[in-house]
């Protein structure tokens, strides 16, 4: 992430070198977008132009079981969506859950989307929402191939310069 990206996009700058289970934080989704490197980013200032909504994350560890990895994981779960999106069934949200491993960084994502569109609950009726420590059944479900099939070889990962290969 470049120096720009931080203050595009200042609510997804959290490392999991420094943050650890029980830390959380909850914000108005207003005061994200571009932002001047000059702005303070415990002290930015809400858009009154656009609409109100909710951004909040929660961190915790919590012991995953994957075919090659078992074990605890650092796990962020995210939650956003429109103004008080938990209580309103007319309002869209999103959670996705991100897992972390010491030594191995990012492996594991999910996601799941609630709102008023055919097809998708509202979060007061799906109980991966709020109620579920892990989710049931997330719309987008992410693993590092390497920590599930046994017969999987991951591809190394290209340097600048060399050609993509693709099978």
């Amino acid at each position: 992430m470049t120096v720009q990206d931080r203050y595009q996009f200042p609510n997804y700058v959290l490392s999991p070198k420094w943050v650890g289970a029980g830390w959380g934080i909850g914000v108005d989704s207003r005061s994200s977008g571009p932002r001047l490197p000059s702005e303070s980013f415990c002290n930015l200032p809400i858009e009154e132009t656009r609409p109100a909504g909710t951004w909040v994350v929660h961190a915790d560890i919590l012991n995953i079981d994957l075919p090659h990895y078992q074990g605890p994981a650092l796990r962020y779960k995210f939650l956003e969506g429109g103004q008080d999106f938990a209580t309103d069934a007319t309002k869209w949200g999103l959670r996705e859950d991100w897992y972390f491993v010491k030594n191995m960084g990012l492996i594991k994502i999910e996601a799941k989307y609630f709102g008023p569109v055919a097809g998708v609950n509202s979060c007061q009726q799906d109980t991966d929402c709020l109620m579920n420590e892990t989710m049931a059944s997330p719309h987008i479900r992410l693993t590092r191939s390497d920590l599930l099939s046994p017969s999987f070889t991951p591809t190394p990962t290209p340097t600048p310069g060399q050609p993509l290969y693709y099978l």
